[in-house]
């Protein structure tokens, strides 16, 4: 069964500026940990070890500002950033780096610390992609990939929460802190909606008029166009019997609803939690929304 306030606050979670911030750290981690290598083995100033550090440097900033940004109600440059990252690993990793580092440093550098900056970026990436682009490819898409309009990049049904147990499995080190039980109970406040493509009111989670069953919680943003509604055709359960062999979270193209579905937001209607932490205590403060 949906657990409704998990995905909510998976969602604010991985949309927040907190969690922003936590990707900030982690490439700042990267840039002290891989200049206080270069330096140590004099390789700084070997091929495009400089600009490699420097790249850190600026996205450490980068996420930073897009943090601030996102508090103000502006997730253009978090989100672009995040979109970034992925090319930028792609010119690092085709360096000759094994020629100064051990064969324990490069896995270091590439499984773990690299690994880890693109998990937050990806996770990122999705949890806004709808949010800044859904309505767009669902209203203005390109004749020729036509069929794209009908993808949901984010984190279809309840994905996210599986995305986020098998998060604590991927390193060492969490990627983030175990949510607080029990959570913020969230609630459907039915007095406002929004249908899709109309001006969201509202930053937040959005709940499906259509409820759970077969559809997503979306997040989005204030003064954007309202992303459409998702509707996924088979569930978590069917998807990894089917690839068992395969990532149980890889993503599946799915299928839009008929035009008009409209959203409703979601409200936190408490937090019973003894130590919610500053995040999710803010979260208490706040609603989450939905489409129709």
């Amino acid at each position: 069964m949906r657990n409704l306030s998990l995905e909510a606050a998976l969602w604010n979670c991985f949309a927040s500026p907190e969690f922003f911030d936590r990707a900030a750290s982690e490439c700042e981690a990267i840039m002290e940990w891989f200049g206080t290598l270069a330096v140590s083995k004099q390789v700084a100033n070997i091929g495009r070890n400089n600009q490699i550090y420097d790249k850190f440097a600026k996205r450490a900033r980068e996420f930073r500002h897009g943090a601030e940004l996102a508090r103000l109600g502006d997730y253009q440059l978090i989100w672009d950033i995040a979109d970034l990252i992925r090319g930028d690993v792609r010119g690092m990793m085709e360096q000759p780096l094994h020629a100064w580092m051990t064969e324990a440093e490069y896995r270091e550098f590439s499984d773990v610390k690299i690994s880890r900056l693109l998990a937050y970026s990806d996770l990122i990436n999705r949890a806004l992609t709808n949010a800044m682009e859904g309505a767009e490819s669902f209203f203005d898409s390109d004749p020729e990939f036509a069929e794209r309009r009908n993808d949901d990049d984010a984190f279809p049904g309840d994905e996210i929460v599986e995305v986020y147990e098998e998060s604590f499995e991927w390193f060492t080190e969490a990627l983030l802190d175990r949510l607080p039980d029990p959570l913020p109970e969230y609630v459907i406040d039915r007095s406002v909606s929004c249908r899709t493509g109309k001006e969201v009111p509202w930053t937040g989670v959005w709940y499906p008029g259509t409820g759970l069953e077969h559809h997503t919680l979306v997040f989005a943003v204030k003064g954007l166009r309202m992303q459409p509604v998702y509707r996924f055709i088979k569930t978590a359960e069917q998807r990894e019997f089917e690839n068992k062999d395969k990532h149980s979270s890889c993503r599946k193209r799915l299928r839009l609803p008929p035009f008009g579905i409209q959203l409703s937001p979601l409200v936190v209607k408490r937090c019973r939690a003894k130590n919610c932490g500053r995040r999710l205590a803010r979260l208490a403060q706040e609603r989450v929304s939905g489409n129709q």
